[in-house]
């Protein structure tokens, strides 16, 4: 199979899963306004199939939008985190980027790799992307992750 057939089986099998959450969306919308998401909470998030470089598949992401957005819309504003780590060609314990963020599993049990938090992937999404809460970020590395974002956007 060559990588564009891959690419159209993967598509279309998202299809499938997308119509699905729709169907839930239009059927619980209430249900999605009331629910809670947090600012600094980092859930497992289904974000689909990607095209070109897009973040995709099912990955931990970090809520940057506020809380009182996240209180009344069913929408939030998120970070993808990934396991993959593009160290720096100098300092092989900081990331490459200037806008990427490395966090410890050591200081995060919950997650299950040391990952790197994309803040040039900043998405929002519907509540109903959400599979389960995983656990929270602490404020020295929210606000670290929101200056990278605001420094990236401006």
């Amino acid at each position: 199979m060559t990588d564009v057939e891959e690419k159209i089986r993967q598509l279309r099998a998202w299809e499938n899963k997308k119509e699905t959450l729709s169907t839930y969306c239009l059927s619980n919308s209430e249900r999605l306004l009331n629910r809670y998401a947090f600012r600094g909470s980092i859930y497992l998030v289904n974000f689909g199939e990607n095209l070109g470089v897009e973040i995709n598949r099912r990955r931990p992401a970090l809520v940057l939008s506020p809380n009182g957005f996240n209180r009344y819309s069913g929408a939030i504003t998120v970070v993808p985190i990934t396991k993959n780590l593009i160290y720096d060609d100098d300092n092989q314990e900081k990331p490459k980027y200037s806008y990427h963020y490395f966090v410890s599993k050591s200081d995060y049990p919950f997650l299950d790799f040391n990952s790197c938090i994309e803040c040039e992937q900043v998405r929002t999404i519907s509540k109903s992307r959400i599979i389960k809460f995983l656990g929270n970020l602490n404020s020295k590395d929210i606000s670290i992750v929101s200056s990278k974002v605001h420094n990236f956007i401006s």
